[in-house]
């Protein structure tokens, strides 16, 4: 597991967490986006049973905290609002 950063297509920089399963290289893994709950909740490194397990099956499981996400601040909340549909 770890976090990485991506630009949104309006450049507005998401962070997400990354799992790759053990002992693979991280290329051309099949890719499972599996987003939180939310909106006021957000993804980080700790345990997830979810995760694990599909990972653990050789699925990357990308985690991405999208705008709105909680823990990033009231300009990153804002940016959510009327976003989520």
């Amino acid at each position: 597991m770890r976090t990485i950063k991506y630009k949104a297509r309006d450049g507005l920089e998401i962070s997400a967490v990354l799992t790759l399963p053990p002992g693979k290289e991280a290329k051309n893994l099949p890719l499972i986006l599996l987003p939180h709950g939310g909106p006021f909740a957000r993804d980080d490194e700790s345990w997830d049973w979810w995760t694990q397990f599909l990972a653990s099956r050789g699925y990357a499981v990308l985690q991405p905290n999208y705008r709105g996400s909680s823990g990033y601040g009231t300009a990153f909340t804002k940016k959510g609002r009327g976003q989520w549909g």
